[in-house]
């Protein structure tokens, strides 16, 4: 949070969000833990296997860090306003693993060559680009989420600046080939000029995930097992 990312310098909280949780007991945590990692290895291993380990693994990271700093900024922000609602503002944690699917998911649907897809199991179409965005909307009616809002905000902002935030194929394909070669030896892996386009995957849809990128070439991801 605010107070002590920042007016206490703990800056390594930007980091370790993810494995924090907010519910109130036990079960609730391991259930959303649950529900979030199966959301992670359906919706998010489409997007591997799409555009590559490498890119995923590079847009999880800008996602998940550029999302605690936006976070950050609404705070802090909205901490001017003084009072009981400032005070909160200042305390109220991003936790968890809900933002930076949401943001994925964002870089996913911006990617995607589908006009429409299936809003959850309702029988609507809606346009893909703003499926997370809509989806996310429904979800803050069961309460605000600052730390939803702002990941999903940080997965536009990666698929809208490409030349400031993503990584180019080349340096990925480096990559590959350098620091990170020992990822390629992993079962699963899918290399960069592996990956191939799939349709839009939505997690609520029964048989929405039948093609394997995959197939063409490479490892079927990280999650796919």
């Amino acid at each position: 949070n605010l107070y002590f990312t920042v007016f206490s310098f703990q800056i390594w909280r930007l980091f370790t969000n993810i494995f924090v949780s907010r519910a109130s007991d036990p079960f609730s945590a391991i259930l959303t833990g649950l529900i979030s990692f199966l959301w992670i290895s359906q919706d998010c291993r489409r997007l591997e296997t799409e555009q590559g380990s490498m890119y995923f693994l590079h847009s999880l990271g800008v996602v998940y860090v550029l999302g605690g700093v936006v976070f950050l900024v609404i705070c802090g922000l909205l901490s001017l306003a003084g009072g009981g609602f400032g005070k909160t503002m200042s305390r109220i944690a991003m936790a968890g693993t809900w933002g930076p699917i949401f943001g994925l998911m964002a870089v996913r649907c911006m990617l995607s060559q589908q006009p429409t897809t299936q809003l959850c199991c309702l029988p609507i179409q809606v346009p893909t680009k703003w499926y997370p965005l809509i989806l996310a909307l429904i979800f803050q009616l069961m309460g605000i989420d600052f730390g939803m809002i702002s990941c999903l905000c940080a997965g536009y902002m990666y698929a809208y600046f490409p030349e400031r935030l993503q990584a180019s194929r080349d340096k990925l394909r480096g990559y590959e080939q350098g620091r990170f070669a020992f990822l390629t030896r992993k079962e699963g892996f899918v290399a960069l000029d592996a990956a191939g386009a799939a349709q839009v995957f939505n997690p609520y849809t029964v048989g929405g995930d039948r093609q394997d990128a995959g197939q063409q070439g490479g490892g079927g991801g990280f999650l796919s097992r």
